[in-house]
């Protein structure tokens, strides 16, 4: 908990961390169901759209690291992910054609694969080897709030809204997310708190 508050690249992460899951759960629980069914796929389709996204999601996060490192700091990598996201999100209102929306929830899917390693990273970078498992611990009960009040908000504005329009609703909850991870300041070598 000491190197976690003492931090600053950890605690803008964990509060980022918290609204990319709330924001992930809004979006791609209860949500998600409901633009697909307003979109008229076949129950039929949604298996063998998993599959794809299973298949790519085995390559994904490979590619998505190797373009990770090709950036000087890896919070604009993070940044730049954050933000594509948050565009993927907010194009769910507009069409209801099946097979874009389709490919709209493959892509949500791709672009989290894409964005993980590189938090992972970033993390790690600033996370003493001794220490990693309490912040990761931390780092899970945060994402974890984010999950819970997410699929709670996923219910309430999907019964009111619709799916299409709750996921486009969910972009705007990434704004503060793609802040907190913009302003970090990275250093070549962390300095860590013992």
């Amino acid at each position: 908990l000491k190197t976690f508050k003492k931090s600053l690249v950890l605690k803008r992460m964990g509060f980022a961390l918290f609204f990319i899951f709330l924001a992930t759960y809004i979006a791609e629980s209860v949500a998600i169901q409901d633009f697909k069914l307003q979109a008229g796929i076949p129950l039929e389709w949604w298996g063998i759209l998993f599959v794809i996204v299973s298949v790519t999601g085995i390559f994904t996060p490979q590619l998505g690291l190797k373009i990770a490192n090709k950036f000087k700091k890896l919070s604009n990598y993070l940044t730049l992910s954050y933000f594509l996201m948050a565009i993927l999100y907010a194009l769910a209102i507009v069409s209801l054609n099946p097979y874009y929306v389709a490919i709209l929830t493959m892509l949500f899917i791709v672009i989290y694969d894409f964005y993980l390693p590189g938090e992972d990273k970033l993390y790690n970078k600033h996370t003493p080897s001794a220490q990693r498992a309490s912040v990761n611990s931390i780092r899970s009960m945060i994402q974890h709030g984010g999950v819970i009040l997410g699929m709670l908000i996923a219910g309430f504005l999907t019964d009111y809204f619709g799916g299409a329009k709750t996921i486009a609703i969910s972009s705007l909850v990434l704004i503060p997310a793609i802040i907190l991870v913009f302003g970090i300041k990275e250093r070549k070598s962390p300095r860590y708190v013992r």
